[in-house]
């Protein structure tokens, strides 16, 4: 949490209630869901309950993502089972991974419903939810009249579990206000801190170049006398600060030469400096200039979302951002230094690796990991705005990706089994985790931008970027404060979730084995 996360005003955050029915359901079930339709009228009109099936999808749409986003929003789920549901590839292999991670990370409340007869030892993931009435006899054994009865029924249960959730939603938001407020003072302390140390650093600095320049003098004049250091010199210096040096990279490129896309690689270097860990053991961070950019995408780009504009001019200062997302050596370790504010578990990855990048960590645990190092180190770092992570991803570049108009697998990682618009039009599909550091970097030194875990970025969401700060700093006033920012696609989404514009929202809770985070250390005050 950052000090600009509560209201200026100090109140509360308007409490949000999610009241969106989220329905899956076979096609050849179609008949069901228009009879559940008519039942659930009522619901929409006198109680705002927002219902959402597949029939939302508008032609362009991307599938997945549409269903991703609903689910976001959805307080309950309700799957109309069937033999058809259950031999369902996609339902097996897309959208229920995707409800029971829902359900496990975002309090996703699952009901089924039974159509027809089906064996749950076939299907034993739906056993451990509700179902809203007895599967032993199920609505198509059901006359007219009962199958009316039963669907009424099946709207009251929903409407019941919708009211559940908004006591537990009021619960919680008290309890995530008293926090949001601890967190703003505890931030405040730490920019100060942070303030005094490098005030005292900087004065250090001073004295030990003046003391240089003596010693210079000395050797030059030896008549003179030394002239002996006062106290305020010799005792209580600040540690010493990390010490910039030269990292050197291979920065990616692809163009294309007559049909065919060609990598061009070179070896670059940036300036930087290794935060030590633990003897053997650093995270690498990458100084991002000064500069100016046009964050999001232009409408003509191909495969871009409405969420990703309008364009606007932003400014930033220089700031510090991991080479890397944070590794799972890197996490394991700060993970056992002493609790802040939440306890972290120390192997929350699900694809295990050293060098990996660590995943299934929430917003909240990525945050806890930056104070602990904030505290050890006394420099202040967390994650980057949505604007310093953009900026610094593309790189001076306004094409799609950082590296060109397109993307390969050989850049990054993600599902190759698609192509960006005239890229190559297969690639690998690893569909797991990569080590950090496998691919070449942007212009700017940065590995892993695009691809093999989403990071989590400090903003509320907001729809658009109509009101955006245009000063890089994070946009934590408004929006819809119970989600945060994701960045930069994964290594099982399509290319065109990997472009250097693409966002995405999710209750910071969330955990997901495609979900991680890297390092941002900014210049004091930016945080608005």
């Amino acid at each position: 949490m950052t000090g600009g996360e509560s209201n200026p005003e100090g109140q509360q955050p308007t409490l949000m209630v999610r009241r969106e029915l989220f329905i899956s359901y076979s096609h050849r079930d179609l008949k069901w869901l228009e009879q559940l339709r008519t039942h659930l009228k009522p619901l929409e009109r006198n109680y705002n309950l927002e219902r959402w099936d597949d029939s939302r999808i508008k032609p362009g749409d991307k599938w997945l993502l549409e269903i991703e986003q609903a689910l976001a929003r959805a307080a309950v789920a309700l799957l109309l089972v069937s033999p058809d549901f259950v031999a369902s590839d996609f339902i097996d292999r897309k959208e229920m991974p995707s409800l029971l991670e829902a359900a496990q990370n975002q309090g996703l409340a699952i009901l089924w419903v039974p159509l027809r007869p089906i064996s749950l030892k076939l299907f034993p993931q739906i056993v451990q939810y509700q179902a809203v009435f007895s599967p032993e006899r199920t609505l198509a054994d059901m006359t007219d009249v009962e199958q009316d009865r039963t669907l009424a029924k099946i709207s009251e249960t929903i409407l019941e579990t919708i009211d559940k959730a908004k006591q537990q939603a009021a619960l919680k938001q008290n309890h995530n206000h008293q926090r949001v407020e601890n967190d703003r003072l505890e931030l405040l302390k730490a920019q100060s801190d942070a303030h005094a140390v490098e005030a005292q650093r900087w004065r250090a600095e001073a004295q030990r170049l003046a003391k240089e320049k003596e010693d210079l003098r000395l050797q030059v004049e030896p008549e003179a006398s030394p002239v002996p250091l006062s106290s305020t010199q010799t005792k209580g210096a600040a540690p010493p600060g990390p010490v910039l040096i030269q990292i050197s990279a291979d920065r990616g490129a692809l163009v294309r030469v007559g049909s065919e896309w060609q990598q061009k690689t070179e070896r670059i270097t940036v300036s930087g400096y290794e935060q030590e860990l633990v003897k053997g053991l650093t995270i690498t961070m990458v100084q991002i200039p000064v500069g100016s950019f046009q964050m999001g995408s232009p409408a003509t780009e191909a495969e871009r979302y409405e969420v990703e504009g309008p364009q606007h001019r932003v400014e930033l200062q220089s700031f510090f951002l991991g080479k890397t997302p944070v590794t799972q050596a890197q996490w394991q370790e700060v993970a056992s230094w002493p609790q802040v504010n939440l306890k972290l578990n120390s192997e929350p990855a699900n694809f295990k690796g050293a060098n990996r990048p660590v995943e299934r960590v929430s917003w909240e645990e990525a945050m806890e990991f930056c104070r602990r190092l904030s505290q050890r180190t006394k420099l202040f770092y967390t994650l980057p705005s949505e604007a310093q992570w953009e900026y610094a991803c593309r790189a001076c570049t306004t094409s799609p990706f950082a590296f060109g108009d397109t993307l390969t697998t050989d850049l990054a990682n993600y599902d190759g089994n698609y192509n960006y618009g005239s890229g190559p039009n297969k690639g690998q599909f690893r569909q797991e985790t990569a080590e950090v550091g496998s691919f070449a970097a942007n212009a700017w030194g940065l590995q892993d931008m695009h691809g093999n875990v989403w990071e989590w970025c400090l903003d509320h969401w907001h729809e658009d970027y109509r009101g955006a700060p245009s000063d890089g700093s994070a946009w934590v006033s408004g929006g819809d404060q119970t989600m945060r920012l994701l960045r930069g696609g994964s290594w099982n989404v399509l290319p065109w979730f990997c472009r250097s514009a693409i966002r995405l929202r999710r209750p910071q809770v969330y955990r997901n084995f495609s979900v991680g985070f890297r390092l941002c250390r900014f210049p004091p005050g930016l945080v608005s």
